[in-house]
């Protein structure tokens, strides 16, 4: 599995690629471009083809016609070019997708550790407050208790984190 550097327990689930947002993307740019080609170059070719400009008896030398055989082989390259097109697209949306899974399990493996690392805090915290008594000068039972109710709200909130990255 390839691994992201970037990902951290701290990682927002909207900063995970986006699969369904990249191909809508890279389709809408695709669509353009074989709209804009189709109608200007390759439409334009295939009417002057039809019109005798450039079809096969136009221009035709020692039994072939060179405009219309290049021609021909301008709108196969157009039609390769867009067939390719497709095909990379496709291959975004498989390497987007695989992508995303990678970058879920990071995040989640990321926020597993970091709620193991917050439990092991509050073990230790409430083994202190377990040890001391009133009389002790330097921090209370109560301030304990604080410390400890502070990290019960990070560890609900990481797996607030964990769920919401799950479910991606």
């Amino acid at each position: 599995m390839a691994k992201v550097d970037w990902i951290s327990w701290k990682t927002e689930t909207d900063e995970i690629i986006n699969p369904e947002k990249t191909f809508e993307e890279v389709s809408t740019i695709y669509n353009e471009f074989k709209s804009n080609i189709d109608k200007e170059v390759k439409s334009k070719l295939l009417d002057e083809i039809s019109n005798g400009g450039l079809n096969e008896n136009a221009l035709f030398v020692n039994g072939s016609s060179p405009a219309y055989e290049s021609t021909m082989k301008i709108i196969n390259n157009i039609e390769e070019i867009q067939s390719e097109m497709n095909r990379l697209i496709n291959s975004i949306k498989n390497d987007t997708s695989n992508q995303k899974e990678i970058e879920k399990k990071q995040l989640i493996e990321a926020i597993e550790t970091k709620i193991q690392e917050e439990e092991k805090i509050l073990e230790n915290t409430i083994s202190l407050k377990n040890r001391l008594n009133n009389n002790h000068s330097g921090i209370t039972i109560d301030e304990v208790s604080e410390i400890e109710n502070n990290i019960n709200d990070r560890i609900n909130k990481l797996k607030e984190r964990l769920e919401n990255a799950k479910s991606l």
